[in-house]
């Protein structure tokens, strides 16, 4: 019975340190996030020198597309291809999250431009509508011979 009580009591106390933990790292990402927040106001406000992380984060970005850019340049789109593949083969797993994640972007803006022109359309009258405003004469009796 006692070591029962001492293995409900260390599983508790685990549970415990695991959720204070969980906490901890829960405060530090919600802090995180919010300043990264602050910096893309502080940037989009004009004030680059409040957005340290931000820049840096957005040269980063430019350096690696520059360098699709240069390889693309080089090797051509079956470089690129072979790139991917290779990736695909080294890291499967954040392959086909990164291709899911890819997935759902597209997705959301083919549903995003499909909604939107269904919004503009809405008030035009569709294309077919105005071959049925004019009637089509028919052609027989007016081929001469």
């Amino acid at each position: 019975m006692a070591a029962k009580k001492k293995s409900a009591a260390t599983k508790t106390a685990a549970r415990k340190a695991g959720a204070k933990k969980a906490d901890v790292r829960n405060k530090q990402a919600v802090d995180g996030l919010r300043s990264l927040t602050q910096q893309i106001d502080a940037l989009s406000n004009g004030h680059p020198e409040q957005a340290e992380t931000v820049l840096r984060y957005v040269h980063d970005g430019n350096d690696r597309l520059r360098a699709i850019a240069d390889r693309l340049e080089q090797r051509g789109p079956q470089g690129i291809l072979d790139d991917v593949g290779n990736f695909a083969r080294r890291r499967p797993g954040l392959f086909l999250v990164c291709a899911l994640g890819a997935g759902v972007a597209v997705g959301r803006l083919v549903r995003s431009n499909r909604d939107s022109g269904q919004t503009e359309s809405a008030s035009a009258p569709p294309a077919n509508q105005a071959m049925r405003a004019a009637p089509v004469q028919p052609l027989l009796g007016q081929v001469s011979a």
